[in-house]
């Protein structure tokens, strides 16, 4: 995951978080000279199972989660997973009289373990996510305040509840009503592993798409000292971006000597491509 706003996703069905001390770049690639943090998904068990998870929190927060394992066959385990949240926010406005700092996301994840030998072993996940979460920001500010967007910035400024209106859902010249930050990201991963009496081999593939548009104000919309009289009362920065990523792996491990010397070795391709419109005023 190379980008650092893709840490903001909502993750499912987590088996466990390894922390790795640095350097990890032989093994882990780029950006992992200080250490790497390995978050590894439950694979597909074979035995059905089911699990639901509900909780009312402060604030009308709502969240719902599920799972259920569905082995097909011996040799072909599934798992289905489903996670919500809903909340109205904390944060009320004197100006507007609206709540802000809410959420909205969901999500789903499909995974599968093939198993056509007992050295070849093929797992397949795909997860979704789509998260929303507003903020009060710049809707103090009266609207038309602002110096105006101009570009392809056509739905990006669109938030949760009350801040959806006609200003926010403009094309062309736009000014934004809220903060906010918006996420749809798509994930899939593959691991074809052929394990023989002298070493395991492994085909890793990866391929993530993120889209993600936000808006943040990094002032106080106040015109006192420091940052007013330069920044015009307030300071603003939007973005819209769409990012992919693709990665293949293969590795070969193994042992010699009766385990006395292990070792891994293989070869990591990675390709990303990112289109960012972004703006500050």
């Amino acid at each position: 995951i190379s980008r650092q706003n893709q840490n903001q996703v909502n993750l499912l069905d987590i088996d466990r978080l390894e922390v790795l001390r640095g350097p990890q770049g032989t093994l882990f690639g780029r950006n992992t000279t200080g250490g790497a943090v390995v978050v590894v998904s439950q694979t597909p068990t074979d035995e059905f199972s089911a699990t639901v998870e509900g909780s009312i929190g402060s604030y009308e927060r709502y969240t719902l989660r599920g799972a259920v394992n569905l082995p097909v066959s011996d040799r072909l385990l599934t798992q289905f997973s489903v996670f919500g949240i809903d909340e109205d926010g904390w944060m009320d406005s004197v100006t507007t009289g609206e709540t802000y700092n809410g959420e909205e996301a969901a999500g789903a994840r499909a995974a599968m373990r093939f198993i056509p030998s007992d050295t070849l072993t093929w797992d397949l996940s795909v997860q979704y996510s789509d998260t929303e979460v507003q903020a009060i920001g710049v809707a103090a500010s009266p609207v038309g305040s602002q110096t105006p967007i101009t570009g392809d910035f056509t739905e990006n400024f669109t938030a949760l509840g009350d801040c959806n209106g006609p200003v926010s859902d403009a094309e062309g010249d736009t000014t934004p009503v809220c903060s906010f930050n918006k996420m749809e990201s798509l994930l899939i991963a593959s691991n074809v592993e052929w394990e023989t009496d002298l070493f395991t081999l492994n085909f890793i593939t990866g391929y993530y798409d993120l889209e993600q548009n936000y808006s943040a104000d990094f002032l106080d919309n106040s015109p006192d000292l420091p940052f007013g009289p330069a920044f015009g009362n307030t300071y603003i920065i939007a973005n819209n971006g769409e990012h992919d990523q693709i990665s293949q792996e293969i590795k070969i491990s193994g042992d010699l000597s009766d385990g006395s010397i292990r070792y891994v070795g293989g070869v990591f391709y990675m390709d990303e491509d990112n289109t960012t419109n972004f703006t500050d005023w």
